[in-house]
């Protein structure tokens, strides 16, 4: 007869202790939370992983490696929904802000003193054109009446030169004549 004398639990207990660990984490994620999608999604998870596990040990590093990727994957969607949602709305302000603009522009085109500042403007545009074209008129008489003025000025010298010629000539007849 052999006693056998068991000092704490069996490997098997322990094992079996942490399964039931698992057993109990699974169960606490009852329909009755708020959020029974993701429980659900959860209780999933460790089933999935508890299947593949051999032992509580590897089943543990399991679903924290699938937990990992699991919100990984939903932090990349949540992501790309705030990346979508912050394009619409910029699409949103920069709509609005066309509409405005196209308001503002339809409000001046309509405004009757647009139409009168307009005629102005060509009007005041056609003076100018008129103002420069006599501007460079008299600038072209200013020119033609300073050449004038020169033969003017060198006729007269000739005038002079010329009468000054007869009188000596006048002065030579005079002189032979008496």
């Amino acid at each position: 007869m052999s006693i056998h004398v068991i000092l704490g639990h069996t490997d098997a207990e322990l094992v079996q202790a942490q399964w039931s660990l698992v057993d109990a984490l699974e169960q606490s994620l009852g329909d009755r939370w708020r959020y029974a999608d993701t429980s659900r999604a959860l209780r999933q998870l460790i089933r999935q992983t508890r299947a593949q596990a051999h032992d509580p040990q590897a089943w543990a590093a399991a679903f924290a490696e699938a937990l990992v990727d699991t919100l990984t994957a939903i932090q990349t969607a949540a992501d790309a929904s705030n990346a979508a949602s912050n394009d619409a709305r910029a699409v949103e302000r920069l709509s609005l802000e066309r509409d405005s603009l196209r308001r503002i522009v339809a409000e001046y085109n309509a405004n009757p003193l647009h139409t009168q500042v307009a005629t102005l403007t060509q009007e005041c545009d056609r003076w100018r054109d008129l103002a420069a074209q006599a501007e460079r008129r008299a600038q072209a008489l200013t020119t033609a009446q300073q050449a004038h003025l020169e033969d003017i000025a060198r006729l007269q010298e000739e005038i002079v030169s010329l009468n000054r010629i007869v009188a000596q000539q006048q002065e030579e007849l005079d002189a032979l004549g008496q």
